[in-house]
């Protein structure tokens, strides 16, 4: 027998009936369950649709249909619709968040304030048309002593 094949499962079951040996417990003593998956028909997929064009969001349609709120996304977008997204800030929070990052605040700490990530933010104000700064920057760069040289 090579390193990776099964192992001899008539002999693991003779050795265990005439008591010689004991068998390994497995490590999951209760199987898996399989995923459900549920198929929407055609007709439950156009009420999806039309119903997600009505206002409905597609979270709670995926929730009352039985599918992933992702599945009920690419159901939508197959169908041709425009999907809505969830407005992050208002315009007066984007201009609080604008000039707090032009004051020197770093995304992640504009971010915090406002309750939304730094990508967002970051995002929001490209958008915008701000100008920001590079990867590895903040309000201090400028400020910091140059490096000794040793």
């Amino acid at each position: 027998m090579g390193r990776y094949s099964n192992p001899d499962i008539v002999a693991r079951l003779r050795r265990v009936l005439s008591g010689q040996g004991r068998d390994r417990v497995s490590h999951r003593p209760v199987p898996s369950l399989r995923q459900k998956q549920t198929r929407l028909t055609d007709s439950q997929r156009s009420e999806l649709v039309e119903r997600y064009l009505a206002g409905e969001s597609s979270n709670a349609l995926a929730a009352e249909f039985g599918i992933d709120r992702r599945t009920a996304t690419a159901i939508i977008k197959r169908a041709g619709a425009q999907t809505r997204y969830r407005v992050a800030l208002t315009d007066a929070q984007i201009d609080a968040a604008r000039e707090l990052y032009e004051t020197g605040h770093s995304l992640v700490t504009v971010g915090e304030k406002l309750d939304v990530s730094a990508g967002t933010i970051l995002n929001l104000l490209r958008q915008a048309g701000v100008q920001t700064r590079a990867v590895g920057t903040n309000q201090w760069s400028e400020l910091a002593p140059a490096p000794h040289a040793g």
